[in-house]
């Protein structure tokens, strides 16, 4: 198996340009633009998005995961259903959504009179990218825990 997937400080950086063709900006310190980049988050996405729950948190991700789709609450429910450790229930994924469509993570858009899709706002994307760059960051850090990803091996 390969540690291509690990998190180490000395994992290279990716060589391809981002999903709008910009160049990969190498790790500039304050990158905002770059999914690759392992510079560091966003310091004003990020204040506000770990105030989130963490519930809130995952539906932003499992609505990133449908992004190619017009997720409904009902498809995002049966991603949480068949991934998530604990079964969400109507009511608290309603309320989660309702509650990232005020704060401004989620667009929301009728489907037909009872159905709504859920995507997300440019701030749940910067938000989302501020986070996993803060979390990559101090697992890259000398003396962290090695964490591997699914088909990772940690040596």
């Amino acid at each position: 198996m390969s540690d291509e997937n690990c998190v180490r400080p000395d994992a290279p950086t990716s060589d391809h340009p981002d999903r709008d063709g910009h160049p990969p900006c190498r790790g500039r310190p304050g990158c905002r633009g770059h999914p690759d980049c392992r510079g560091q988050p966003d310091p004003d996405s990020l204040r506000t998005f770990v105030l989130l729950s963490g519930f809130q948190r995952d539906l932003l991700f499992v609505i990133a995961g449908l992004a190619e789709t017009d997720p409904s609450g009902s498809d995002i429910k049966s991603v949480l259903d068949a991934d998530y450790v604990r079964d969400a229930s109507h009511g608290t994924l309603y309320r989660g959504l309702g509650h990232l469509h005020e704060e401004g993570y989620l667009r929301k858009h009728p489907i037909d009179g009872r159905t709504d899709s859920y995507h997300l706002t440019d701030e749940a994307e910067a938000g989302l990218r501020s986070y996993l760059q803060w979390a990559t960051n101090h697992l890259a850090r000398d003396g962290a825990v090695p964490i591997c990803l699914a088909g990772g091996d940690q040596r």
